[in-house]
């Protein structure tokens, strides 16, 4: 790969998108987030990405584009999401994309892109089982072994986040009325925070300052990331028995308070130590431009 020669990354999200301009040996050179389109019209949403490409790309010759984007993602690069990406599901978005680029577009589920991003650059560097969890929106999960990503048998990507872990009253989309996703996502954490201290609290700045006064030892703080927590670690205790990973690492906006829950999270999973794995815990190094890093990686450039 000529050292003229750029990739593109997006991370294609449900609320915000995030792009970065990067070289082939990984270094970032430009980044820009973006709302998210909401309505599905795919004229619009490829000019979308269009515009952010040149936004960012310059006059920089480009090798190709990575996207990671919110599933579920069909073996052929077909967004299915109609809940949380309407904008740009169920329609050749790669293709079209491709073809007004001229360029080579690779897409996957975001969890795998944000799961490349750690084995590359990050807390996963070099594992050799790896089991990342996004806390976003939703919940993604993808496990690298070898830093190649598990598939299923049909050629798509595991939905870790749809797990049933038997609580009855937080109602998903997906059908499901006891699913990992409704009860531990990031919104999740804010409706926890919103029932405990009977104040809505729909905003990292307010769980910022439900974090200051976990620390100083207040006990509904206390209270709000024990109870995520203990929802994390339902969740995760199923995906550490199933995939067996050697190391765990936290991603998406709900790793910034992996501090605040984790003791619970692992509290939790000492109930079912024996049938669980041995493994590393921790949170993600990477800022909120990892996953759009690891989509560059989708890029065949020797990475």
């Amino acid at each position: 790969m000529s050292d003229s020669e750029n990739l593109i990354g997006i991370d294609l999200g449900g609320t915000g998108s995030r792009f970065v301009l990067m070289s082939g040996e990984g270094l970032v050179h430009t980044r820009l987030t973006l709302r998210t389109p909401i309505l599905r019209d795919p004229e619009n949403s490829v000019q979308f990405i269009l515009d952010a490409i040149r936004t960012i790309g310059g006059a920089s010759k480009i090798r190709g584009v990575g996207i990671g984007a919110t599933g579920p993602i069909d073996p052929e690069g077909i967004i299915r999401n109609p809940d949380t990406l309407a904008a740009f599901s169920n329609f050749d978005f790669v293709g079209a994309l491709s073809h007004q680029l001229g360029l080579p577009v690779h897409i996957d589920n975001d969890a795998v892109t944000a799961a490349l991003a750690e084995y590359r650059f990050g807390a996963g560097k070099n594992s050799r089982s790896l089991l990342l969890v996004t806390l976003g929106t939703g919940i993604g999960s993808c496990l690298l072994i070898e830093g190649k990503p598990f598939r299923g048998g049909d050629g798509w990507h595991p939905e870790g986040g749809h797990l049933d872990i038997g609580r009855l009253d937080e109602a998903c989309y997906c059908g499901r009325a006891s699913c990992w996703e409704a009860s531990a996502s990031r919104q999740s954490l804010q409706r926890i925070a919103t029932q405990k201290t009977n104040r809505k609290v729909d905003s990292i700045i307010e769980l910022d300052h439900l974090t200051k006064l976990s620390l100083d030892q207040d006990s509904i703080a206390l209270s709000v990331f024990e109870e995520y927590g203990i929802r994390v670690g339902e969740g995760l205790a199923n995906l550490l028995g199933i995939y067996r990973p050697t190391d765990v690492v936290i991603g998406g906006g709900g790793a910034r308070y992996f501090d605040q829950f984790a003791p619970a999270a692992l509290t939790y999973l000492e109930k079912v130590r024996s049938w669980i794995p041995d493994f590393t815990f921790q949170a993600t190094q990477l800022d909120d431009f990892g996953g759009a890093m690891g989509a560059a990686t989708l890029v065949p450039t020797g990475l």
